[in-house]
């Protein structure tokens, strides 16, 4: 099975690196079959008794940006000042 560290290459006969990461995203969670081409560093093979207690949806998860939060954590007021030029800048000029 996958192990953190390995790299997916080819995804259902697409090149990784020239697919959109929300289009892997959508392959690796919807699709029913994949075939996958993968590259690893390792030299031998997986401990099948870890590989076991991680599974396919714990690796993707992994690969998934969290969404930005909901509230915002800055206020419009910050915001304002890291403009450039900030608009404090102009009025004390």
């Amino acid at each position: 099975g996958l192990m953190k560290g390995d790299e997916i290459m080819v995804i259902n006969g697409a090149i990784v690196s020239d697919l959109d990461m929300m289009y892997i995203e959508s392959v690796l969670q919807e699709e029913q079959s994949l075939c996958m081409m993968m590259r690893s560093s390792r030299t031998e093979p997986p401990d099948l008794a870890s590989a076991m207690r991680t599974t396919t949806d714990d690796y993707i998860e992994s690969l998934v940006c969290p969404p930005p939060p909901g509230d915002s954590v800055i206020s419009e007021d910050m915001i304002g000042k890291l403009i450039v030029p900030s608009p404090m800048w102009c009025k004390e000029g």
